[in-house]
């Protein structure tokens, strides 16, 4: 799965740099206002004429991976990492031994700080600088041969990014990646969401 989502990575990075708009267009983008939905999209009867119905669900959509930096608190018990060792989960911390730490155990504890702090800077980066890209491989390919993909048809219509620059091949490496992002997630949901209702409870 990390060697598909590399190859995403690095292909949505070459197409984007292919397909870069000038910079008067590039800053356009960042007056914020509401974009006007084009006729070709409304006439393929695939986008909605109020681009708030399209923009709101992106935006939704956008902020549902902070439950990852929720859930990393348990792949640190499942691992564990620091007092966490040999503990297991659904056990409350064992406070007699945290107030009694020595100093030398305590420092070594606090070095996974830095690792969290790093592992999520560089997830953040990460996340912004593909999905930027991906935006401007959109405009740069989707815009202008008019294509509105909905529903179902989103994966193999943005798998035209790919196909523009490599072909078939890249379209069907496209898909294989995706579908390996998606089974990659959903392991992660199904790890993570139940520990952090039952916690909720």
């Amino acid at each position: 799965m990390s060697l598909f989502v590399l190859i995403i990575i690095i292909g949505v990075l070459y197409v984007a740099f292919s397909v870069f708009p000038s910079l008067g267009s590039l800053l356009h983008g960042f007056l914020f206002r509401i974009p006007d939905v084009p006729e070709w999209a409304l006439a393929n009867g695939t986008v909605n004429a109020n681009p708030w119905r399209e923009i709101l669900p992106l935006m939704g959509w956008a902020a549902g991976g902070f439950a990852s930096q929720v859930w990393y608190s348990y792949w640190v018990i499942g691992a564990g990492y620091g007092s966490t060792a040999g503990r297991g989960y659904g056990k409350p911390a064992d406070l007699a031994k945290l107030k009694n730490m020595s100093r030398a155990a305590a420092e070594k504890i606090r070095g996974w700080f830095q690792v969290v702090y790093y592992d999520a800077t560089l997830a953040l980066v990460i996340g912004v600088v593909v999905t930027c890209s991906f935006l401007i491989a959109g405009a740069g390919v989707l815009w202008p041969n008019h294509i509105a993909p909905s529903g179902a048809d989103v994966a193999v219509k943005l798998s035209s990014i790919f196909s523009s620059k490599w072909g078939a091949f890249g379209g069907t490496i496209f898909m294989l990646a995706g579908a390996a992002a998606l089974v990659g997630t959903q392991i992660g949901q199904l790890a993570g969401w139940p520990r952090l209702l039952a916690d909720c409870f």
